[in-house]
């Protein structure tokens, strides 16, 4: 999970409260049609100043906050119906500014931020219901900047990266839950490029290289250590020569060109097949098939 921009859990409450504008100075009182008490706020010079707070239909309190000429500045604090904490923090002109929480309706810590000026800067952490840690990241500026690390909810550690300005940059490495690598790529401006390895099953690995996120060069397939495959590539199209290689020497190499074959050479014993490929259009349908076989016993 890659949360690198700026994004709140739920939306703060609270800000940009219309008043009564008849009260210039002293305290403004709404209800619910149910007649309960639906906000009470401290007015000074037409605008909230000081606590202000504002209640569910219930009675119970849904959001109290720190006022200073219609502005929250301060402490602002707000409620689940069910009267727990569902988000602390400070703010300053209306902005978060500082350390805030989010939480979930059981208690836990669901999120805890540090802004500037409303913006993330610092160290944001995520946090799963049962209260093991999700995700760290860095922020500066509102962009996520600085290493990462990801966990499953059974606290094992399931990726780590290298954020600059919201992007992947540098190596990002996936885990298994058991600790074992499943994935090491380099990334550059949020694709891959450089080497990377990929082990989709506990048998096989895969060893590519890309450029500016398009495979480019040689990947290479092995299955128990034994390499069984090797592709060219160019900006993620087959090109140049695929070798398929077997356990008793055996090699069957195809020559592609923008993605089609064009020449295929085996080598099974001491005899040398060589086929070639030509372009036929079968029903509007493009395909390639083998034109010449040339067998030859070494």
């Amino acid at each position: 999970m890659e949360k690198f921009e700026n994004t709140c859990v739920s939306k703060i409450v609270g800000i940009n409260v219309e008043t009564n504008k008849d009260i210039i100075n002293g305290i403004d009182i709404g209800y619910h049609k149910n007649g309960k008490k639906s906000y009470e706020f401290n007015i000074k010079n037409k605008k909230q100043n000081g606590i202000c707070t504002m209640f569910f239909k219930s009675g119970r309190k849904k959001v109290e906050s720190q006022y200073k000429d219609g502005k929250i500045n301060g402490k602002h604090v707000q409620y689940f119906i069910n009267g727990k904490k569902e988000f602390e923090g400070n703010f300053k002109n209306n902005k978060e500014h500082g350390t805030s929480f989010y939480f979930y309706k059981n208690g836990n810590g669901r999120v805890e931020f540090n802004h500037k000026d409303g913006n993330l800067d610092g160290m944001t952490t995520y946090y799963y219901k049962n209260g093991k840690k999700e995700i760290s990241i860095e922020y500066v500026d509102g962009m996520g900047t600085g290493f990462q690390v990801e966990y499953d909810k059974k606290g094992n550690k399931v990726t780590e990266c290298n954020i600059v300005d919201g992007q992947l940059n540098g190596l990002k490495i996936d885990y298994q839950p058991n600790g074992k690598i499943i994935f090491k790529g380099n990334y550059k401006n949020g694709v891959l490029h450089g080497e990377s390895s990929h082990h989709p099953d506990s048998v096989h690995m895969v060893r590519d290289y890309y450029v500016n996120g398009k495979l480019d060069g040689i990947s290479k397939l092995y299955k128990n250590r034994d390499l069984v495959k090797t592709e060219t590539y160019k900006e993620s199209v087959l090109h140049g020569v695929t070798t398929n290689y077997s356990k008793n020497g055996d090699t069957i190499d195809t020559l592609f060109k923008s993605g089609n074959p064009v020449l295929r050479l085996s080598r099974e014993d001491t005899k040398v097949t060589l086929e070639k490929f030509i372009k036929k259009v079968i029903n509007g349908e493009v395909i390639w098939v083998q034109s010449i076989k040339l067998k030859k016993r070494l």
